[in-house]
């Protein structure tokens, strides 16, 4: 249980550094255009569902715990709207399509 909240922080953390590094060069107007918000929820997506491939399994019982949450918080609150919508959509179909073919 330890090591999976250990890799679900450490996942949160470079996705974090990555991020900043890519995004300190692109001006707030690029990430202020629809397409920008869009790719942003995309992006985001993408981690959330990294996030959601390890999950936090709690030992003796059934319950897992995912830390997708953060990653929504965190591109909700650059992006906006936009940026959770496309998240949401994203995360859902992805979501469908893994559990489609399992």
């Amino acid at each position: 249980m330890i090591n999976d909240l250990f890799i679900n922080a450490l996942l949160l953390i470079s996705v974090t550094f990555v991020a900043g590094h890519i995004l300190k060069d692109v001006s707030k107007d690029n990430i202020n255009t629809i397409y920008g918000k869009i790719l942003l929820g995309i992006s985001g997506g993408f981690v959330g569902i990294l996030l959601m491939v390890y999950t936090i399994r709690i030992d003796g019982t059934t319950t897992i715990i995912d830390l997708r949450n953060f990653a929504l918080m965190m591109v909700s609150y650059i992006g906006g709207d936009y940026t959770y919508y496309s998240y949401r959509n994203y995360y859902c179909v992805i979501s469908y399509i893994i559990l489609w073919y399992k």
